[in-house]
């Protein structure tokens, strides 16, 4: 199994005196990422999982320490680039404007 792992700290990014070192991990199964000071309820610092899951990522994260299952999984089918919506560049520039 490859694996790649990095120590970062992170900042609050709203201004309060607060941070937390994080490691991040990649390998097969996906890129996971641990916080100093959480856990799952396994004891395990990585609370957070981008996964494919077949032909889609998915961000799986385990929100509450006293739960052994994921408590959110987000697909994020609707984020690919082909969804974006297009109508407005089919309109001519004085009709996007009114």
């Amino acid at each position: 199994m490859y694996d790649l792992q990095a120590k970062q700290r992170l900042d609050c990014v709203y201004g309060r005196p607060y941070g937390c070192a994080s490691t991040i991990r990649a390998n097969t199964r996906g890129i996971l990422i641990g916080l100093e000071g959480y856990q799952d309820c396994n004891g395990g610092d990585e609370i957070v999982l981008l996964e494919m899951r077949g032909s889609v990522p998915h961000v799986v994260i385990w929100g509450d320490v006293n739960v052994e299952d994921p408590t959110h999984i987000i697909s994020l089918e609707a984020a690919r680039n082909d969804n974006i919506d297009r109508a407005d560049d089919e309109l001519e520039p004085e009709q996007k404007l009114g």
